[in-house]
């Protein structure tokens, strides 16, 4: 199944519309300083198939943090997202899809509205530009939108959860 880099973050990144297929999807879980708060990031490691550009594989990380409201509910709020490399890329090609990282001036009148509502409504802060020396790009949300993880079973093996719109995702533990 093919995706957009677009639908994996918010449309923060360039090109919004470069095709991709997912090749695997991690939820590392830990514990954060303040003791109370976990890491609710979604890792999702990619490949482009975007036959007019060279393929690379990327890493693109959704950042959120989560806290229990019960023995069986999370709070998750999404704070940003990270486009990375993947160790095996070869940067240049890297350079060559993501160093554009400006909102397109093509964007139809009804994608710069939305863009500028999110804006207005998450505190959404757009990628700045490429990081020279690690190549990643970033976002951040200020007012992130927050929402509820049902934990449905949890044992040493397996993890199911369902979101609020009622995704059940079921995840294996290491």
């Amino acid at each position: 199944y093919a995706y957009t880099l677009g639908r994996l973050a918010f449309n923060m990144f360039q090109p919004t519309g470069l095709k991709l297929v997912i090749d695997r999807v991690l939820q590392p879980i830990l514990l954060l300083e303040d003791g109370e708060q976990q890491s609710h990031d979604i890792i999702v490691e990619f490949t482009t198939i975007d036959e007019s550009l060279p393929q690379v594989r990327g890493i693109v990380r959704n950042q959120g943090v989560c806290y229990p409201v019960s023995d069986t509910v999370l709070q998750v709020q999404f704070t940003g997202g990270i486009l990375a490399p993947h160790p095996s890329t070869n940067i240049k090609d890297w350079q060559a899809i993501f160093t554009e990282q400006h909102q397109s001036s093509q964007k139809s009148w009804q994608e710069k509205l939305m863009s500028g509502f999110l804006k207005l409504m998450f505190g959404l802060v757009p990628p700045q530009g490429i990081n020279p020396e690690t190549r990643e790009v970033a976002f951040t949300m200020k007012r992130a939108p927050k929402g509820r993880l049902e934990i449905l079973y949890l044992d040493e093996e397996l993890r199911i959860t369902r979101g609020q719109k009622g995704t059940v995702l079921v995840c294996q533990r290491n």
